[in-house]
């Protein structure tokens, strides 16, 4: 079955500290769901890699979406969420497989990648249960972020 994908408007859930930067965002939607919401309510505080950092990095960042670039996370992974702080991905980010096959575009093993410590041993990735696999209409999926 194909999942809908949408950008909707969002706002980051500050909880602690206080001094945590209010952002506004644009949010992945998928078939009905925010996937931010879905994020925070695992205790990710994260946000989307679209609609705050600045021009040139959401250039680089449709460009990754639309496989036109190589991920810049670890194992050519896309970051779907970033840190909210300095967008740095050594502060670990919300990452995906991007690829595509028979005229869908596939997010598949989303996943919590922190490849901060040089250490294999401290390394972090966990697979997020239940969050994907998405398949989107390639089609709809390039007209969307052509838009960006």
């Amino acid at each position: 079955m194909m999942d809908s994908l949408k950008l909707i408007s969002a706002d980051r859930k500050r909880v602690a500290p206080a001094n945590q930067r209010a952002i506004s965002f644009m949010d992945f939607e998928v078939s009905g769901v925010s996937l931010y919401s879905e994020l925070v309510s695992r205790s990710y505080d994260y946000v989307s890699c679209l609609g705050w950092v600045g021009a040139e990095y959401e250039l680089e960042a449709r460009d990754r979406l639309m496989l036109k670039t190589p991920g810049e996370m670890s194992k050519g992974r896309v970051g779907l969420y970033v840190c909210p702080e300095c967008v740095d991905p050594y502060c670990g980010a919300i990452t995906t497989k991007i690829h595509e096959e028979n005229g869908e575009i596939i997010w598949s093993e989303l996943a919590y990648d922190n490849f901060m410590f040089e250490d294999p041993e401290l390394f972090q990735f966990i697979i997020l249960d239940g969050l994907g696999p998405f398949r989107f209409n390639k089609l709809k999926y390039f007209t969307l972020f052509s838009e960006l």
